[in-house]
């Protein structure tokens, strides 16, 4: 178990903690799991989650899986390899990677000024930090890039999975302007396959986007929500909570 503080109350109490543990069970199945200060003895683990920095790459071994991120030229991620088996092929179109109204592509692994870090070290979850900036190649394109980029990875022992938190940004010190892009997608390419597979957020203007691979139940709701347009108005959130100021 893993329990990291998050924020105190202003008479020094916890009041946010974050907890990890492992927990085994059967789809639809319900638990409930107490948060208690009392001494008890730790759970055996089988697994633990640990990562090695080689200097352009970090590497992420959660037990059954081994993860290759590319510090240098960040896109996502560089090799996957479950149960002994390579998942992804090699391929310098993967990533985060953004398209402008022209059909221009913009890419994470070109960012010149990338940062890959890591921000949790478990041994139950370990968060990988990757921010930068969609850069076009061959000098083509908006040549300041296209919005920026910060993905946090989660990685947990005893799994293959990855957990994927991608925001898009266009907070720099420097106003870049209103760039307009028509489509962001987080491409990965699989041993085997000829084309790279995505999860791909299509955005139209202002409106809400959907994810290709999400499609939404009754009652569910995707919200695209910018908080500062750069313009005297950014204190104002239009169509988020009407006019309402944050």
């Amino acid at each position: 178990v893993e329990i990291r503080e998050v924020s105190r109350w202003p008479d020094g109490s916890l009041r946010w903690v974050l907890v990890d543990f492992p927990s085994a069970g059967v789809p639809g199945e319900k638990k409930v799991v107490y948060l208690t200060d009392a001494k008890l003895d730790a759970a055996a683990t089988k697994d633990s989650v640990s990562v090695e920095d080689k200097g352009d790459t970090l590497v992420v071994a959660t037990g059954p899986a081994v993860f290759t991120i590319n510090k240098k030229k960040f896109n996502f991620l560089q090799s996957a390899v479950v149960d002994g088996q390579e998942m992804l092929a090699s391929s310098a179109d993967t990533g985060s990677v953004i398209e402008d109204a022209l059909g221009q592509k913009y890419y994470s692994s070109e960012s010149a000024s990338n940062e890959v870090t890591v921000v949790d070290n478990g041994p139950v979850r370990l968060c990988v930090r990757a921010r930068g900036q969609h850069m076009p190649r061959d000098g083509k394109g908006y040549s300041r890039g296209m919005y920026g980029y910060d993905i946090l990875m989660n990685f947990y022992a005893g799994a293959s999975d990855v957990g994927i938190d991608l925001v898009l940004h266009n907070n720099f010190q420097k106003s870049i302007g209103e760039p307009i892009m028509k489509d962001a997608s987080l491409l990965i390419k699989l041993a085997g396959s000829g084309s790279p597979v995505a999860g791909t957020c299509k955005i139209y203007g202002a409106a809400p986007f959907v994810s290709e691979f999400y499609k939404p139940e009754d009652g569910d709701s995707i919200c695209l929500y910018q908080d500062s347009n750069g313009a005297e108005t950014w204190q104002t959130c239009q169509g988020y909570t009407g006019n309402a100021a944050i």
